[in-house]
């Protein structure tokens, strides 16, 4: 989606509380200048105000917050001042959203959206198409994850080129007695579109609004810029650097989670 940066001078934050082992937080706010047009006057006003919040902040992204998600709930509605010549309510509401934030070195995993040499890795969470891996030795093991411009992913017309990750394989004939590698041969391990990926998230940055379309068409992956022309006024800038924990998702990883949750499902009941 393209999610607008939101900056609306009546609203403050007043901070918030991280979920557990979440990269969301519950934010609270308040908006000076909550306004229900006339045309909406006959509907209950929580109703009306939870219908305008949600229209206002939902999908946004607030500067130095994080991607407003849903709204949590609403703790106090106070006004509903009616001026001549207005017809319009207007009212002080102080609320609570869920935002999307995550936190430096939190580990996030999101499927490849796209790639290229000069950008590196662009990835998904499915509400939130901003994750990239840059190209450089903050990003990722420029010994072990190389570009390959002749690797074709994928039948599309056009789609040429992915990343890769140098791993040593290692069989049976070729390990010591006590389990150590005796000898093996480097194997390349492609990243592909729509695999799932773990990353650590770097940095979030809330890059300033371009003023003209030909600012924007100059502006890279981490500064803003997208493909399709169009803005991000959220980055969150990632890692796979540490091939050992992080990179491409394995089917034996998915299972090992998947036993590990119901586990501690188990544990639980």
């Amino acid at each position: 989606k393209n999610s607008p940066l939101f900056l609306f001078p009546s609203c403050t934050c007043f901070g918030g509380s991280v979920l557990a082992g979440s990269m969301f937080q519950i934010a609270r706010l308040k908006d000076a200048a909550v306004t229900i047009k006339p045309q909406h006057l006959d509907k209950d006003p929580l109703t009306a105000i939870v219908a305008e919040l949600e229209e206002l902040y939902v999908d946004k992204v607030i500067a130095d917050l994080g991607l407003v998600v849903t709204l949590y709930e609403v703790n106090s509605i106070e006004g509903g001042i009616i001026y001549a010549g207005d017809g319009a309510a207007h009212y002080e509401v102080e609320f609570r959203m869920v935002v999307f934030s995550p936190f430096v070195n939190e580990i996030l995993v999101g499927k490849v959206y796209s790639m290229t040499d000069e950008n590196a890795i662009r990835m998904t969470l499915g509400f939130f198409s901003d994750l990239i891996v840059l190209p450089n030795e903050n990003g990722m093991d420029l010994e072990k994850t190389k570009w390959d411009p002749n690797k074709k992913l994928g039948s599309e017309e056009g789609q040429r080129g992915a990343w890769y990750i140098d791993e040593r394989e290692c069989t049976d004939e070729s390990k010591e007695e006590d389990g150590r590698e005796k000898n093996g041969t480097f194997v390349r391990k492609y990243i592909e579109i729509g695999q799932q990926i773990r990353v650590r998230v770097t940095q979030v940055t809330y890059p300033e609004e371009p003023k003209t379309l030909e600012e924007l068409k100059k502006r890279r992956l981490e500064e803003g810029g997208r493909f399709d022309d169009s803005f991000a006024p959220m980055v969150v800038i990632c890692s796979i650097g540490e091939l050992e924990a992080l990179g491409p998702v394995d089917d034996a990883d998915d299972e090992n989670d998947d036993e590990e949750e119901e586990e501690e499902e188990e544990e639980e009941e």
